[in-house]
């Protein structure tokens, strides 16, 4: 095994600053959920697309890191593929608004997007050709609130 020790410095010295950077804002108090946002935040301003955070800290809740940003992940990932599709010229934007009662956290994503099909009762479908793959995150989401109740 080659042990290029220069090689692993050299990119620990161009990552560390980067990885700092992204981590280091605090919207939540929960360091996990808030490397998550930072990433996301970061990802949207990359694709044109203002993601605004309303959000007080949450660490005090004892809603599970891990589950938390599995759901923000998914949402966040749908908001931001929805403000992907959008025609070059219209505002991309999300708001995510995170709200605190007692013991309960209250999420709510709101985005710019192309029309879509919504059945009361159901979550909509994806338009992806290959639907197996595809259209899982918002059955995930709803799975782990519901296991989370």
């Amino acid at each position: 095994m080659d042990k290029q020790y220069d090689k692993l410095n050299d990119y620990l010295d161009e990552y560390i600053p980067k990885a700092t950077a992204v981590i280091s804002q605090t919207y939540t108090g929960k360091p996990g959920v808030d490397a998550l946002l930072s990433e996301k935040i970061a990802l949207a301003k990359s694709e044109d697309t203002e993601l605004i955070l309303n959000s007080g800290l949450i660490s005090g809740l004892s809603v599970s890191s891990v589950c938390l940003n599995i759901i923000l992940g998914n949402a966040l990932d749908n908001a931001i593929e929805a403000c992907r599709r959008l025609p070059d010229g219209k505002k991309r934007y999300i708001e995510l608004n995170l709200k605190t009662e007692g013991n309960c956290l209250y999420i709510q994503i709101t985005n710019s997007s192309s029309p879509i099909k919504i059945v009361a009762g159901e979550l909509p479908v994806t338009d992806k050709a290959d639907r197996l793959h595809h259209g899982l995150r918002l059955s995930i989401v709803k799975r782990l609130v519901t296991l989370n109740e």
